[in-house]
């Protein structure tokens, strides 16, 4: 096949032929008996280019339609119905490797590539981010979010190290689901708050609105997988998962539990099973999500939990040089303060005294030389 006739029938395949390139195609197809086989696989091959190429758009019908309408009046008779039924088989002959194409498409899965997104705060700063489907995400310090650009079709999916506060885009048919290293938090449309630090013994949810569900992990045992333990939360409740620990002190359930404390037993302890959910019924939820706007509010804290949340906040490290601090207890409420700022007031209401040296900040109960 040379190449102005192979150009002639790129041409009249797709529409953009002229009556003069027809009609010289025409006399092509009578110079040899292999012409209209050969023209038959040339078409067979474009279609198949097509078919590729737009999958959903393809229409064989309309393609051979669109074929006959440009060689319809034209040409000898002989020669119009010997295309025209070439023109058939080859519109036939697609058609079913359309069909096979389309067999083999849609009974294969389909791989897409996901574009994974990653959102990583240092200690010292937060970030916030909008995702593909609406839904907001505050990103506390030292956390870590990933994502994808574009979700599923049945759910969302988002993975959570540290701490994050989610307003979920509403979507039915389409829950939310936030995963951790131990339960899964699932919503609809809500605002929650998260907390699972690696550094810390425990995964919170703070709910303000709406519904959620914390679904802790299937563990398996000997080759068979249990059930997931549920809590179901409603605005205002808080569920904690104990991931190590076997007790929990009642009176400090709200604060930071480091993931190295071992636990002592004392009168107000109650005895929990291990890797269990505990939930309250009333808790003040600013006390939770505040930081998110900047604000450090806590309620009889210990200054040992509350330094863990002043060294996320301000990039410092709090020593203590009497074990006694550590049991101190704080309630405030602070707008964006400075650290100096808030070592000041702290000071108010118990007497202690502190030095900042670079990023370390040293906690005594007398006063403090010069540390080197």
């Amino acid at each position: 096949m040379n190449y102005e006739i192979n150009d002639i029938i790129s041409r009249v395949i797709s529409g953009d032929a002229t009556s003069e390139e027809i009609q010289q195609l025409l006399h092509w197809f009578n110079e040899s008996e292999d012409n209209p086989k050969e023209f038959a696989r040339y078409e067979m091959l474009w279609n198949a280019m097509e078919i590729i190429g737009r999958r959903h758009e393809f229409n064989s019908e309309r393609a051979f339609q669109k074929f006959n309408d440009h060689i319809e009046g034209f040409g000898q008779k002989k020669s119009v119905s010997l295309l025209s039924r070439i023109s058939r088989i080859a519109a036939m002959l697609i058609f079913a490797s359309g069909i096979a194409f389309f067999a083999g498409y849609y009974l294969k899965p389909v791989t897409k590539n996901v574009v994974t997104c990653k959102i990583v705060t240092p200690k010292g700063s937060k970030a916030y981010v909008e995702l593909a489907d609406g839904s907001k995400v505050w990103l506390n310090a030292e956390s870590k979010l990933t994502y994808p650009e574009s979700f599923s079709e049945n759910t969302r999916d988002v993975y959570l190290e540290g701490e994050g506060y989610f307003e979920i885009a509403k979507n039915k048919e389409k829950p939310f689901i936030v995963h951790t290293s131990k339960v899964n938090i699932r919503a609809v449309g809500t605002a929650f708050n998260v907390k699972s630090y690696s550094s810390e013994d425990i995964i919170q949810t703070t709910l303000v609105e709406g519904a959620v569900a914390i679904e802790k992990h299937d563990i398996k045992v000997a080759g068979n997988a249990k059930n997931s333990s549920v809590v179901y939360l409603k605005p205002n409740q808080q569920a904690t998962f104990y991931k190590a620990s076997s007790f929990i002190d009642v009176s400090s359930k709200t604060s930071v539990v480091m993931a190295e404390d071992k636990p002592t037993v004392k009168s107000m302890d109650i005895l929990v099973r291990k890797d269990s959910l505990l939930f309250d019924e009333k808790v003040n939820t600013e006390l939770f999500t505040s930081w998110k706007e900047n604000k450090l509010v806590f309620d009889n804290e210990p200054f040992e939990s509350l330094a863990v949340k002043l060294e996320r906040q301000f990039n410092m490290k709090c020593r203590f040089m009497d074990e006694e601090l550590k049991s101190f207890r704080f309630t405030g409420k602070f707008p964006e303060v400075s650290v100096e700022q808030l070592f000041a007031a702290l000071q108010f209401a118990s007497p202690f005294h502190y030095i900042i040296n670079e990023n370390n900040i040293y906690l005594s109960l007398k006063p403090i030389q010069k540390v080197q």
